[in-house]
């Protein structure tokens, strides 16, 4: 919507009122918010503007560490480039307000699928043995300097691949990837966060509920 140049869409960027309603009306009947939660992740959005109409990515990391609790850089990083549907390097209002309905109120599917493409590096539609290790070295932190961690972690990516490569063709798809999530929901973020935590999420949702104002806390 963000992209058409008409009434709907301010000539410098950004949505005019006309252009939020018309996206409120629009979401409604796509993601599980009602219209005054939808005006009010609106609010939270454009409180964390600064001199521009959209987010960027260190804009997206702020909210996410501090509306949800992420702590990892790398995997911020992957949420935004998942979110970011146009890839233009911009989180626009709407997409904001699409994954943050999946984070919150998405079917299990959606979050799998979410899941899925922030562990997918190359937008392959699959994970690979190089993508796998890559991931699960960011998620311990540090390089494998001994052999013996070198060997832990191929070991590990033998294990992985071994539960849920199925057809054995070197990829885990995101079809195999789906079927261990639904047989153990843990799967879904066993290479980082990727969903808010539980605290979080329950906090998000209590303050569209309220009538508490929206603040915007600072990074430090």
């Amino acid at each position: 919507m963000e992209g058409k140049n008409d009434k709907l869409v301010r000539k410098e960027g950004g949505l005019t009122k006309l252009g939020e309603k018309h996206l409120i009306d629009k979401l409604s009947n796509e993601v599980g918010f009602t219209h005054r939660e939808l005006r009010r992740i609106m609010n939270i959005y454009k409180r964390y503007l600064k001199d521009l109409w959209y987010m960027d990515e260190p804009v997206f990391s702020e909210v996410l560490h501090n509306t949800f609790g992420f702590k990892d850089d790398f995997f911020m990083k992957r949420l935004f480039f998942v979110a970011d549907l146009d890839k233009d390097r911009k989180i626009n209002m709407e997409e904001f307000i699409r994954v943050v309905a999946i984070m919150l109120r998405g079917t299990i599917l959606e979050k799998i699928r979410l899941c899925f493409s922030c562990f997918d590096l190359d937008d392959s539609q699959e994970l690979t043995r190089e993508g796998v290790t890559d991931l699960l070295l960011e998620a311990i932190n540090e390089p494998p300097t001994k052999d013996s961690t070198a060997d832990g972690l191929r070991d590990l990516v033998e294990l992985i691949f071994s539960k849920m490569d199925e057809d054995e063709d070197g990829c885990i798809s995101y079809e195999e990837f789906k079927k261990e999530c639904l047989r153990d929901w843990t799967v879904m973020e066993i290479f980082g966060q990727c969903l808010p935590d539980h605290r979080h999420r329950a906090a998000f949702l209590v303050l569209l509920e309220s009538d508490q104002d929206v603040t915007v806390e600072q990074s430090v």
